[in-house]
C-alpha cells in the first residue's frame, strides 16, 4: 500500500468515526459503496501486474524508448522508400509498426527519470509531514518507496551511460545503434549506418 493510498484510507476512517450510531443507514449506498472498493483494488491489481510485466520486458524507461524508436525507423525506411521497397521490408514494417501501438501505451506506467525525481520530491514532503506527526512507522513506509524509486533512477542513469558509450548515428537515418567493435572514428561508410538502412542502397551523393 502505497503513501497515498494510506493518505486516502486516513480520510475515509475520520470520516466514518465522525458518524452517529442514530444517523439513518443507506444501504444501497453502502453496497454500491463497496462494489466500488472493490472495482479499485481489482484496477490497482490489473496495474501493479501491467507494471511488473512491463518492467520484465523493459527494465528502464530509455529502454522502451530505444524499442519504440527502433521500430518507427524501420516503418519510416520502408515509407521513405516509395515503390521501390521490396515485399520483406514491407512485411517487417508492418510488424514494427503493430509492435509500436503496442509499445506506445507502456508510457503511462513506465515513468521517467524525471518523473521519479518529481515522485521523490512529493513523497519526501509527506515523509517530513509524517515525522512532524511522530508517525515513524509511516515515516519508514515512505522511505521504503524512496529507495524503490531511487534504485530505478540509478538504473535508468546506468542504462544511459551504456547507451552512450558504444553508439554512433546513422548517416542515412540519424537513428543512434551500437558499433561494439570498432572506435566509431575508423568506421567504413557502410558501418556508419544501422542494420534497417545497410539493406537499403545509399543514394548517390
Amino acid at each position: 500500500e502505497s503513501a497515498y493510498s494510506a493518505a486516502a484510507t486516513e480520510v475515509e476512517d475520520n470520516t466514518a468515526d465522525d458518524k452517529t450510531d442514530d444517523e439513518p443507514v443507506a444501504t444501497n449506498d453502502n453496497e454500491s459503496s463497496m462494489e466500488g472498493t472493490v472495482d479499485e483494488n481489482e484496477m490497482h491489481r490489473n496495474q501493479a501486474a501491467l507494471v511488473i510485466e512491463a518492467r520484465h520486458r523493459f527494465p528502464t524507461r530509455e529502454a522502451l524508448e530505444d524499442a519504440i524508436h527502433e521500430r518507427q525507423a524501420t516503418v519510416s525506411l520502408a515509407v521513405g522508400s516509395g515503390f521501390d521497397v521490396d515485399k520483406e521490408t514491407l512485411t517487417r514494417a508492418a510488424l514494427a509498426d503493430d509492435e509500436v501501438r503496442k509499445l506506445l501505451p507502456l508510457r503511462l506506467v513506465l515513468p521517467t527519470a524525471a518523473d521519479l525525481r518529481e515522485m521523490l520530491v512529493v513523497l519526501q514532503n509527506h515523509k517530513e509531514d509524517a515525522l512532524k506527526e511522530y508517525d515513524v512507522t509511516k515515516a519508514l513506509k515512505i522511505q521504503t518507496e524512496m529507495d524503490e524509486i531511487e534504485k530505478q533512477i540509478d538504473e535508468e542513469e546506468v542504462y544511459l551511460r551504456k547507451k552512450n558509450v558504444s553508439q554512433t548515428s546513422c548517416v542515412k537515418c540519424g537513428t543512434n545503434f551500437e558499433t561494439k567493435k570498432k572506435m566509431v572514428g575508423i568506421l567504413k561508410k557502410k558501418e556508419m549506418m544501422c542494420d534497417n538502412c545497410r539493406v537499403m542502397p545509399m543514394p548517390e551523393v
